[in-house]
Parts: structure tokens; sequence; C-alpha cells
């Protein structure tokens, strides 16, 4: 005999008068709940947590709690069922249900609300998110769109005397999109490293009739706002970043060679490995930056700021560095051997071992070989 019939199912269940008919008055109600938030089931299994919910006088009331917030589910909650790979409240609180039997039908009071509130919390925070990160792909789409149209309308070459005002809008829109707040890190190490690939931010020295002679980039990245932006996979030989906010930037492995840095700000930014060989960092601060394995060799470091760095193994050999701070700075086999404009009172607050120093310089070279070990 089959006593799981299910019509009609929008009848309101009757009371029941024995067990079979509470069962199946539940059932049809958990049936309806199914249906209602389209979750997968059958008759079968709804019969079964029936009985499961008989046996329980605190099953029974968790049921009762449920089901005013099935529509409340549907209308409100259920946009939430994106959270936790759209997990929904109720199979939480069918979770959490051993705990509320043990500890009492109260924590079940308190329990679901707090659920609802931390989705709630969880949705709101992830809706921001995708906000934002339209707001960026907008931003990158609008500023592509407008530099493809220069780039298409152009007569001739960019670099050419007669674009000069085009090199200008151009320059401006790209610096304009650097500083956009809701613009991250990576957004603006794609913005650089497409432009990059596009020899619009390199400049570059060619052989004149007479002389060598230097080209500036496109667009010079003057101010820019590159604050932790990804610039590992750019290509930055001979870039124009005056005054270029790059604290906290990843340029590790970065190609930077002959660039101009003259006041930049690098503070904590990584340099692992960079090649900075011939490049202007004329009062740049490169406090706390990582510059281990850099290659600094010609490099102009004159009044920059390089206390609290690490240099390790980096090649500093021909670099100026006069007026140089160099406070707190880790020179751990840094090769200093031909740097110029080096004075002894400019080592006395730097960390040494192993350093290669330049003749002149009447210091121990393992002076500090007990701070690495």
């Amino acid at each position: 005999m089959n006593l799981f019939k299910l019509e009609p199912l929008f009848r309101r269940p009757k009371k029941a008068k024995d067990p079979t008919e509470a069962t199946r008055a539940i059932a049809e109600r958990l049936y309806l709940n199914r249906q209602v938030m389209k979750r997968p089931g059958n008759a079968e299994d709804d019969w079964t947590k029936a009985e499961r919910i008989l046996e329980s006088p605190i099953r029974r009331v968790l049921f009762h709690l449920n089901q005013p917030l099935i529509g409340a589910e549907k209308g409100a909650v259920e946009p939430l069922a994106n959270w936790v790979d759209h997990a929904d409240v109720f199979r939480i609180i069918e979770r959490l249900s051993p705990a509320i039997e043990s500890f009492g039908v109260i924590v079940g009071a308190i329990a679901i609300p707090l659920v609802l509130y931390f989705a709630a919390q969880n949705y709101e925070e992830r809706q921001q998110r995708q906000g934002l990160e339209r707001s960026q792909q907008q931003a990158m789409t609008d500023y592509l769109n407008q530099l493809s149209t220069i780039l298409l309308d152009l007569d001739g070459n960019l670099s050419d005397s007669q674009n000069a005002e085009l090199r200008t809008v151009t320059t401006a829109t790209t610096l304009t999109l650097l500083r956009d707040p809701n613009l991250d890190g990576a957004r603006k190490g794609q913005v650089i490293e497409f432009l990059s690939q596009m020899d619009l931010v390199q400049g570059e020295v060619v052989y004149g009739p007479q002389r060598l002679e230097e080209t500036m980039p496109i667009i010079r990245l003057h101010g820019a706002s590159l604050r932790e932006a990804d610039l590992s996979r750019a290509s930055l030989y001979r870039a124009s970043l005056v005054g270029a906010d790059l604290s906290r930037a990843d340029l590790g492995g970065a190609d930077l060679g002959g660039a101009s840095l003259v006041g930049a700000d690098l503070s904590g930014a990584s340099l692992f490995l960079a090649d900075l060989s011939g490049a202007s960092l004329f009062l740049a601060d490169l406090g706390g930056a990582s510059l281990v394995g850099a290659d600094l060799s010609g490099a102009s470091l004159r009044e920059a700021d390089l206390s609290r760095a690490s240099l390790y193994r980096a090649d500093l050999s021909g670099a100026s560095l006069l007026e140089t701070s160099l406070g707190g700075a880790s020179l751990y086999r840094a090769d200093l051997s031909s740097a110029r404009n080096l004075t002894w009172s400019q080592l006395e607050g730097a960390y040494l071992c192993e350093t290669q120093l330049p003749a002149g310089i009447n210091l121990d070279p393992d002076r500090d070989c007990e701070q690495f070990q």
C-alpha cells in the first residue's frame, strides 16, 4: 500500500490524528518546499526525513521554525545562493541541527538569524567585489578603445613631429587611467605591459650621422601612479618614470636599464634581479627595497635613499653614490669595488659582510657577518 499520497499538493495539511497522518503531512510540506526551492530529491527521501523529524521534538520545532523562512529564502535569501558554491542557508541549518538538538531550541532561535546575517554579509561583499571588477574592466576597455582609435587614425608614426598633440593626448589618457583609485596593481601592470609590447614607453639610442642619438619614449610616465603594480613582465628600458610612485611595486627581473627614475618612489619595491644598469636614480627613494642580485652598475644614485634596502649580491660597480643614504642597508656580498663618490662615513650604519669595497675605504668588509648568521 502506498502511504505517500501527495494530492492535493497545495491543500493545507489537516491536523494529524495518527503517526502515519503526521508523517504524511510533514512529507507533503517537505515536498512543497523542494518544489519551491527547486531542490533535488524524491518522495522516499521526504518520507524518511519526515519520520526523523517526528522522532525528535527538537527537529519538529526546527521544522516549524524553518517554514516561515521558505518564502524569505525564495524572495530575499535565494540570491545568496552563490555564497559557498550555491549552498543555501537551510542546508547550513540542517548541518547545525545536531548541535542545536544537543543545546536546545534557544540555540536554533539564535543560530538561524546569525546564519542569515553572515550570509547577507558575504553576499554584499561578493557583490562589491564583482562591481569593482566590472568597473576596472570597463576602465581598461575604454582606455584601449581610445588608444586604438588614435593609432588607427594616425598619419605616419606617433613619434613623428606632426603627431606631437596626439602624443600629449595619449600620455594624459594613460596617466589618468593609472590614477584611477579603483584600478588595482595587477590591472596597472597589464596596462604597462601592453604599452611596453607596443614600444610606447621605451626610449632608444640610435646611431646618428655624427654621434649616438637618444630618443625619448612616446609615452612618458612622469608622476605615474604605479603603487603595488605588477611590472615584472614589462620592458621599461630607458623609460621615463620621473617622480613616479612605484612603492611596493613588483619589478622582479624587470628591465629598467637606462631608465630615468629621478625622484621616483621605489620604497618597499621588489627589484629582485632587476636590471638598473645605467639608470638615473637621483633623489629616488629606495628605502626598504629588495635589490637582491640587482644590476646597478653605472647607475646614478646621487642623493638616493637606500636605507634598510637589501643589496645582497647586488652589482654597484661604477655606480655613483654621492651623498647616497645607506643607513641600515644590507651589503652582504655586494660589489662596490669600483663605486664612485663613496665615503667610509656612508658605510658606518650599513651592514658589511664579504662586501667588495673600493680602494681607499679602510673598513673591515666582514665587520657585520655575525648579523647574517
